[in-house]
């Protein structure tokens, strides 16, 4: 069972923003599953790799659409913080956990974060100011 479920609510409009979003679901899940049936932590360490490595270029993507659409610069250096910050905690987190403990903790901030990201942005928390862009974006 997934957890995190893809919902036609997550979706921005802009289809490679969705297909990125579909796919770190689709990354988080795995690492979940993995969690799950107790799979060694090296293996599940490579996934939590691939999902910074998937991040960080889906961020790219975001914050060059953004600054296509004319987002207001500020936004965009407030967007590209919480970014990085989201792969710093990762990073830090998959160490945490990878000493044994803290792997729920790892979960829950995957999932939260993944679902205020989406959907947080989609429903207007942080939304491009609509005198500077038509749409929004992730």
């Amino acid at each position: 069972m997934d957890a995190f479920v893809w919902d036609e609510r997550y979706m921005t409009g802009e289809s490679i923003v969705d297909s990125e979003h579909q796919q770190l679901v689709s990354i988080i899940n795995r690492v979940v599953e993995q969690v799950s049936n107790e799979t060694p932590e090296s293996e599940i360490s490579e996934i939590l790799s691939q999902l910074v490595n998937y991040a960080v270029v889906h961020f790219q993507h975001e914050e060059e659409l953004m600054a296509e659409m004319g987002c207001d610069s500020r936004f965009i250096a407030a967007h590209t913080a919480i970014h990085r910050e989201f792969a710093s905690q990762v990073v830090k987190m998959r160490e945490f956990s990878g000493a044994g403990s803290g792997t729920e903790d790892l979960l829950r901030f995957l999932t939260n974060w993944l679902a205020h990201h989406i959907f947080g942005y989609r429903s207007g928390n942080g939304t491009p100011d609509p005198e500077n862009s038509r749409r929004r974006v992730g």
